[in-house]
């Protein structure tokens, strides 16, 4: 992303914003595909060690993803593989599609908002085609 589109995007963000209620710092509590995974026979076929691990794996990102909006700005983590990355960005709200432009990346990340209350926020992930996924990522505001 060149740097000449951030003032647009933030033009435009102060212009369309109407999600003030999307300001603050959201936990990530649960996440659908990972219900999936759980339950699939694949899963429930490998060895009891292995189950432990993904378990874990999963629990891990839950405990550590984290998303804190400010104005035009957004600080959020990538946790994996017992690994958490701190990230930054801009972000911006149209038409229930929530765009987040990473900072010193060109790839933008676009969730569905299905559903945005006080103290929940619940979205589904949208590709690069424009398809919205099946999986709900369910957020608790905390601050």
């Amino acid at each position: 992303m060149t740097t000449f589109l951030y003032p647009l995007l933030i033009f435009f963000n102060l212009l369309f914003n109407d999600y003030p209620l999307l300001e603050g710092k959201w936990k990530l509590e649960s996440y659908g595909a990972f219900y999936s995974i759980i339950n699939s026979k694949r899963f429930q076929s490998e060895p009891q060690d292995r189950q432990e691990i993904m378990t874990e794996s999963m629990q891990f990102a839950l405990d550590n993803t984290f998303y804190e909006f400010k104005k035009d700005s957004v600080f959020f983590t990538d946790a994996g593989a017992n690994i958490i990355k701190h990230k930054k960005g801009r972000w911006l709200v149209l038409n229930d599609t929530l765009t987040i432009l990473e900072s010193g990346k060109i790839k933008a990340h676009r969730f569905y908002i299905v559903e945005l209350e006080e103290e929940t926020l619940k979205m589904k992930m949208v590709d690069k085609n424009g398809g919205v996924g099946k999986s709900e990522l369910v957020f608790t505001k905390i601050d």
